[in-house]
């Protein structure tokens, strides 16, 4: 059992490793666009499904670096571990997974989920 000051201590790693997976996603685009200015097209060759689900996918990794953060705000806060913030983030990480997955089907090159197998005969 981990005493409240070493839960704290990994309180503050997870909050400044949920802040930087947030300002990573949330800020550099932000930073690109402040510089490239206003004026700038991108690529027409992609449709507005690619785009909604790119910007789906990057809002889930925002959006588990938020909670990753706030569990370790409260982790460092209260010295002990949200009870059901461990749910969250495997959630949220599943659904990246199955984001990805569901992007790489689309596109039509979705790996198999299982290598096939070789017969010895």
């Amino acid at each position: 059992m981990l005493h409240s000051h070493q839960l704290r201590r990994r309180g503050w790693v997870l909050l400044l490793c949920g802040l930087f997976i947030f300002g990573l996603i949330v800020g550099l685009p932000l930073i690109g666009r402040l510089a490239m200015g206003p004026t700038v097209e991108f690529n027409a060759s992609v449709t507005r499904g690619e785009t909604i689900l790119l910007f789906a996918i990057l809002g889930l990794i925002a959006l588990l670096g938020l909670v990753i953060a706030i569990t370790g705000a409260v982790q460092v806060m209260t010295g002990r571990r949200p009870r059901h913030a461990h749910v969250a983030m495997i959630g949220l990480g599943i659904a990246i997974v199955l984001a990805f997955w569901f992007a790489n089907a689309l596109d039509g090159t979705s790996p198999q989920p299982l290598p096939r197998r070789i017969s010895t005969h």
